[in-house]
């Protein structure tokens, strides 16, 4: 569980098929909430291609911003980061973030699609058929140009 942290504009990086994770020199792998909050709020958005936030993120040391009760256990950390960020990050969460989940159960499905309509951030599953090079593809293209061209993307 990570988000993954782009901020070159042709990054090197790629889909690993075994362990559902984007890995490659210029990711920069968060492993934890509060690592990442506090790392994005002392960024200046403009400096970032994106974010690849996994809904299952791990929450870190700030139980107070990302408690149990909060985040349903640790199954939507990922959600409840996207919502502390969005005084600092403002507008730039609607093409700097998409939310990365293999998230089946309805409840978090509910809850990824309020944080999809509320921040419009495209949601991209945690899936097999997406690897390689086609998964950095669909990532950059929509961190560019912020156009959705391939079906496994979903609004």
């Amino acid at each position: 569980m990570s988000i993954y942290w782009i901020d070159e504009d042709s990054p090197q990086f790629e889909f690993d098929r075994e362990r559902l994770r984007a890995r490659g020199s210029d990711v920069d792998d968060i492993l934890d909430a509060t690592t990442a909050y506090a790392k994005l709020t002392e960024t200046n958005p403009s400096t970032v291609t994106g974010m690849i936030v996994d809904v299952m993120l791990r929450p870190g040391r700030d139980l107070a911003r990302f408690s149990p009760e909060k985040c349903d256990g640790t199954r939507r950390v990922g959600l409840v980061l996207i919502d502390e960020l969005r005084s600092f990050w403002g507008e730039q969460l609607q093409r700097k973030f998409i939310i990365y989940t293999c998230a089946t159960a309805e409840d978090i499905r509910g809850a990824i699609r309020i944080t999809q309509k509320k921040y419009s951030i495209p949601v991209l599953p945690k899936s097999p058929e997406v690897v390689g090079a086609k998964f950095a593809k669909l990532v950059l293209t929509y961190f560019k140009t912020g156009e959705i061209e391939d079906e496994f993307i979903r609004r």
